[in-house]
């Protein structure tokens, strides 16, 4: 109950838009649909075909996908579904739309945005398949996956059509009354829940943002023009080729670091965006190189909640406690790694919002530091699913390969200043070192004993 009432009041209190909150309204606000060929491209064609927004961190999906509801929202009154299964990014989105004052509730019109878990959970609860809301938290996953297996049976027997006419459509409106229903980061999706979308409102009335290989739930990619209930379905795919979140410096840099573990990473660097800039830091991350950091934060315009912190999990991680240090420092944090903090979001422009690795994707700041940067990589670089070693690859490459992948997420996470923090003498450390060689201009390193830049 006390979750409950925090949440109300969270989403209650008026929130003071910072100057990054404007520059995302904007974004968000400015015409995806327009005159002409463009809104022949995505409106005529909407519940015609399948339509998928293609590209790499930092492409502007997600906005691409929020520009799109939010005309639909306004010139033609659609009721719009945005689903994610981050719910740092759900409530990230929500604070966005309160400060757009976008109802997010069933109407004539509404965005609402929701977690696939939460959601699911509800749609097999209203075939009575899944446990009350009190027993969500007790449901076992294998139970989760026979049921969505079972409801995939029974749908495929009419169409969405036909379960419009359905009693538990009829009464559930929340559930099933929206005209186009928005999936982000499509290809990290399980192929069942995609079949459950096509089977409820059909694959003409998705829109979807594939994230090309950043995957955080699987590593094999979903493919949304597949499965039974896709059929015959007509799909267009838009490629999103240009950086539109990174400056020009941080394109360069994530470009470099994509190549010098042999990823492939063809983001084009934006040029009319220029500036940015990286701040290596070799040991701890104090409260002195803080100052140093959210001083040139503060000199931009910018708030503490127009930053993000990304940290590791587990009990040797010392990031994972991080709020608060920042607390103890006289700060105050929005601790997105606990799990009843993120059913809310940051309602004060002076809170600094502290997420996990895990939950990054699809959020953004100003300035983004990431803590313990070389202990994530390791981690995920042990925790890759083992893999048959090729002619050209052994299993030990394709693990780093993998951890390298995942770490391309929060590197690209930042606008204008990216602070990634390692141990003296670890091996990702190393290799950042090579990324300043090769970007002087914009990389520097910073050492915890030391308020100044480190020697070359």
């Amino acid at each position: 109950m006390a979750s409950v009432l925090q949440a109300a009041a969270a989403f209650r209190k008026k929130i003071q838009p910072t100057a990054l909150d404007r520059k995302r309204v904007e974004r968000v606000c400015d015409r995806l649909i327009k005159e002409g060929e463009q809104q022949q491209q995505y409106v005529q064609r909407l519940g015609k075909q399948l339509l998928v927004f293609r590209g790499r961190g930092g492409s502007g999906k997600t906005v691409t996908l929020l520009r799109l509801a939010k005309n639909l929202y306004d010139d033609f009154g659609h009721r719009i579904l945005f689903l994610t299964y981050n719910r740092a990014l759900v409530s990230d989105l929500r604070r966005l739309f309160a400060i757009l004052n976008v109802g997010d509730r069933l109407g004539e019109r509404s965005i609402s945005i929701r977690t696939s878990e939460k959601y699911f959970f509800s749609v097999l609860r209203a075939w009575n398949m899944a446990p009350s809301d009190e027993q969500e938290h007790g449901y076992p996953a294998e139970a989760y996956q026979a049921n969505k297996a079972q409801l995939l049976e029974l749908l495929r027997l009419s169409k969405p059509s036909e379960l419009r006419e359905d009693a538990t459509w009829q009464q559930n409106p929340d559930l099933f009354q929206w005209d186009c229903v928005l999936v982000d980061e499509g290809q990290d999706w399980p192929d069942d829940e995609r079949d459950l979308l096509y089977s409820l409102f059909g694959p003409e009335n998705i829109v979807v943002a594939d994230g090309v290989d950043q995957f955080v739930r699987d590593q094999t990619r979903c493919d949304w023009r597949s499965g039974e209930p896709f059929g015959n379905c007509a799909a267009q795919v838009v490629p999103l080729r240009k950086s539109l979140r990174l400056k020009s410096n941080l394109c360069r840099a994530a470009r470099t670091f994509a190549s010098l573990h042999g990823l492939e990473w063809d983001l084009e660097v934006n040029d009319e965006v220029p500036g940015g800039r990286i701040i290596i830091v070799e040991g701890e991350y104090t409260k002195a190189i803080h100052q140093i950091v959210m001083e040139s934060h503060s000199k931009a315009g910018n708030s503490p909640v127009d930053s993000l912190f990304c940290v590791t999990g587990g009990s040797e991680a010392t990031s994972s406690k991080f709020a608060a240090v920042l607390e103890a420092w006289g700060e105050r944090a929005w601790d997105g790694t606990q799990a009843e903090t993120r059913e809310t979001f940051p309602t004060d422009p002076e809170q600094y919002r502290v997420v996990k690795y895990e939950s990054c994707r699809g959020l953004e700041g100003w300035t983004v530091i990431c803590l313990e940067f070389d202990r994530f990589f390791d981690l995920k670089q042990l925790h890759a699913k083992p893999e048959e070693s090729g002619l050209l690859r052994t299993a030990d490459a394709l693990a780093k390969e993998h951890a390298a992948r995942w770490c391309m997420i929060p590197m690209t996470r930042a606008i204008d200043t990216l602070v990634l923090q390692v141990l003296t003498g670890s091996r990702l450390g190393a290799l950042l070192h090579q990324l300043r060689a090769q970007h002087p201009d914009f990389v520097e390193m910073r050492s915890e004993a030391s308020d100044t830049p480190a020697s070359a």
